[in-house]
């Protein structure tokens, strides 16, 4: 139990700005009479670039490897070298090949992600006055870059072919024009248009109730 608390407490605290969700959410829930937070799982990918010198076959072979099959070793620099190494039966040295390599590992890693939802991007069926076990319907509806969106795994024809996302859903709402004021401001003050890699579309991220078990209900 306390292991479970220490760790509650560091996916809070150190996995995840927990002081600033609470304020953040708190507010919302004063200001706005409701506040939502959204609790995930997120997959990242993770990568490092190492050297080493002087490694003998055995050790090549070491670091070369994968620790786990889902795991990826790329060799990006290789240099062999010869030097004189153990003396042999007559005395003389023998030669010794040892290596010089940069590897870069990239593995899969994850955590729970926990992150605040601006009242205006969050989307609830107009009968369902909680969110509950009953709530038919509810969504998170907000807007991301193309890079943001290939970066997670999707398409990127598909993504590139989402229309543009509108301006005026942000500049009717006063709430959201508020929190992005900044943002749109920057967008629109200079003559150049945004990258297209930075073009930003309309993702819902929608849960509704099905019948996954096949019982009717």
């Amino acid at each position: 139990a306390e292991q479970a608390t220490e760790y509650c407490g560091f996916i809070w605290n150190v996995d995840n700005p927990g002081f600033k969700i609470f304020h953040t959410w708190f507010k919302d829930a004063l200001l706005q009479r409701n506040g939502f937070v959204k609790v995930w799982w997120e997959e990242i990918e993770r990568s490092k670039v190492a050297r080493y010198q002087g490694l003998s076959d055995e050790q090549l072979a070491t670091v070369t490897t994968p620790e786990n099959p889902e795991d990826k070793v790329e060799v990006l620099e290789h240099v062999s070298r010869e030097t004189d190494g153990q003396p042999g039966p007559d005395g003389m040295p023998t030669l010794m090949e040892l290596h010089d390599i940069t590897v870069r590992r990239t593995w899969k890693d994850g955590k729970v992600c926990v992150a605040n939802v601006p009242p205006e991007e969050f989307v609830i069926d107009l009968d369902d006055a909680d969110l509950d076990e009953n709530t038919r319907f509810c969504a998170h509806r907000f807007r991301r870059t193309i890079t943001d969106l290939i970066d997670q795994g999707y398409d990127a024809a598909k993504v590139k072919s989402i229309p543009k996302a509108e301006a005026d859903d942000v500049s009717t709402n006063e709430e959201a024009y508020e929190r992005k004021r900044p943002e749109i401001t920057d967008q629109t003050s200079g003559d150049n248009e945004l990258d297209e890699r930075m073009r930003e579309v309309w993702v819902s991220e929608c849960y509704i109730r099905i019948d996954a078990d096949g019982d009717g209900k």
